[in-house]
């Protein structure tokens, strides 16, 4: 954050910076956007049966 008002750029992303709350949501949404990435790869998986599809998906509304 230094780094950016230092060179005077991105005021709005520098001013979002500063916000705990927005922070907070940020560091939420990656570790979502992280879980799901992991479903994804596990649902992509060759020779699967469906029934463990399904289990996959079951585990992760568990998580949520």
């Amino acid at each position: 954050m230094e780094f950016l008002a230092e060179i005077n750029k991105f005021t709005t992303e520098r001013e979002s910076l500063a916000y705990n709350e927005w922070l907070s949501d940020l560091a939420f949404f990656v570790d979502l956007t992280g879980y799901l990435n992991s479903l994804n790869l596990k649902l992509q998986e060759s020779s699967k049966l469906f029934t463990n599809l399904c289990n996959n998906v079951a585990s992760f509304k568990m998580k949520l």
